[in-house]
């Protein structure tokens, strides 16, 4: 499936892994019948395979007439009988046999549900989870959950329709170490046209078994918005320890922390209410906080801070500069890195820098792309807490040529000080340009998953999903 550019690039920028701060909704979000296909080699194309204090309780319910997927749960625990534990799990995360930044195997467009992939996780058995929307800008989008195993064959997909039947989007994906799949849809449940223009919307978390049997669903409460009036919440998912930890963001609002424990019920909410006055900004969930970064009203400074799980500020630092920040990673001993561009003369040139767990700036250091200039557009950590981090490279294609318009794939593994493990080019077939990553994240197993779009012509782009060993 191909897409105008400009939309994609929209709805990729809009709703990003680190969640945009700036007051606004995004337009992300299903699930479907298996869909044939095969992996993909080289080719992308080849077709181969809740609760305020004066709102509502929210609520959680075992079975939802708004999914196809069979559903069978033990009624008194919640949790899916027979076999739901699907293949032995990995080793856990090892070194690759491998050079970092080989593709394993990769999915095009015909192999994928739809065009509109938000997040991908990596399961303990070596399934890869990708979740999104189909049918992405129209009134009927629907949410999709598709999984392939460790070789990149199709294993289940679920189209989640919603139980109004309007626009469902995929915002993020989350999976325990048991294999247990989470999606955070925010699913329209009014959409009204004409003089008075009204959306509402929800945020809803599913849960999936890792056999595709939805064990429940869970919807953030809040209250009916008045005719004229819009209410598009967004959000991210992660698992922190044995629990899910939402990040709920709403418009003109300060951010919200949901607990939910494994059955769907709410363990705690907090108010990130202390944070400055922001005119864009990103945040992320990280093992031991939440990070934010941002641009201070008027965009003078950058704002970057750790947060405990608490809402309690662990930290802050703000400093002068004109550029606006890339990448955000939250680090498992609660380290942050971040990375901007520094200048953008000729090729921009970007900075990265490390925060220790007090705070403490650790280095500050331009970032290494190699030979050739390149771009960052995602990042992520490597199973044993190293950073990745992901977008376009120029002129490495053969024949090499600095001043060339082509654009590849790169991805790139850095140590605690910032040198590279490992950086990879990946060209997506001789004939495609200005390839270029979005979504990278380390899976348990020590591999590199990596969503990526790519120009089809001068005025399509289509998206890709590969496998890459981690080194």
């Amino acid at each position: 499936m191909v897409r105008n550019v400009a939309s994609i690039r929209r709805f990729l920028a809009r709703v990003s892994v680190a969640s945009v701060l700036a007051c606004g909704g995004s337009e992300p979000g299903n699930h479907e019948t298996t869909t044939a296909g095969t992996a993909a080699t080289t080719d992308p194309t080849t077709t181969t395979a809740t609760t305020s204090t004066d709102t509502p309780t929210s609520t959680t319910t075992g079975d939802d007439p708004s999914t196809t997927a069979a559903t069978t749960v033990d009624p008194t625990t919640g949790e899916p009988t027979g076999d739901v534990t699907g293949d032995d799990p990995s080793p856990g995360c090892v070194p690759s046999e491998v050079p970092g930044g080989t593709l394993r195997w990769a999915l095009g467009a015909g192999a994928l549900p739809g065009p509109g992939i938000q997040s991908v996780a990596g399961s303990p058995n070596g399934d890869t989870v990708v979740v999104g929307a189909r049918d992405l800008y129209t009134p009927m989008a629907d949410a999709f959950v598709h999984v392939v195993d460790a070789a990149g064959q199709s294993r289940w997909s679920d189209l989640y329709t919603g139980k109004a039947g309007l626009a469902d989007y995929a915002l993020g994906v989350a999976v325990d170490g048991e294999g247990f799949i989470h999606v955070l849809v925010r699913e329209t449940i009014l959409q009204v046209q004409g003089d008075e223009e009204t959306t509402d919307a929800r945020l809803v978390v599913l849960r999936y078994a890792p056999d595709g049997a939805r064990v429940w669903r869970w919807e953030r409460a809040h209250p009916p918005v008045m005719p004229g009036e819009t209410f598009t919440p967004i959000g991210q998912i992660a698992v922190v320890d044995d629990d899910l930890a939402l990040l709920e963001q709403i418009a003109g609002e300060p951010p919200r922390l949901v607990r939910l424990d494994r059955f769907g019920a709410v363990l705690s909410e907090v108010v990130f209410a202390d944070l400055p006055p922001l005119s864009t900004g990103s945040a992320t969930i990280g093992r031991t906080g939440v990070h934010f970064v941002g641009k201070t009203e008027g965009a003078l400074d950058m704002w970057v801070a750790r947060y405990s799980f608490a809402a309690e500020q662990v930290w802050s630092d703000q400093f002068a500069t004109d550029e606006f920040p890339y990448a955000l990673v939250g680090g498992p001993d609660g380290a942050t890195w971040i990375a901007w561009v520094l200048s953008q003369e000729w090729y921009p040139q970007y900075t990265l820098r490390r925060y220790e767990q007090g705070g403490a700036v650790a280095f500050t250091r331009d970032l290494d792309f190699g030979d050739f200039p390149g771009t960052v557009m995602a990042s992520g950590l490597h199973c044993d807490g190293t950073l990745l981090l992901a977008g376009g490279v120029y002129g490495v294609a053969e024949p090499k040529d600095l001043l060339s318009d082509r654009k590849d794939v790169w991805t790139a593994r850095h140590d605690a000080d910032g040198a590279h493990l490992w950086t990879h080019a990946q060209p997506l077939g001789q004939q495609f340009k200005n390839a270029e990553a979005r979504r990278i994240v380390g899976a348990p197993d020590g591999d590199v998953l990596v969503i990526a779009e790519f120009a089809v012509d001068e005025s399509t782009y289509a998206i890709w999903l590969g496998r890459v060993a981690g080194g």
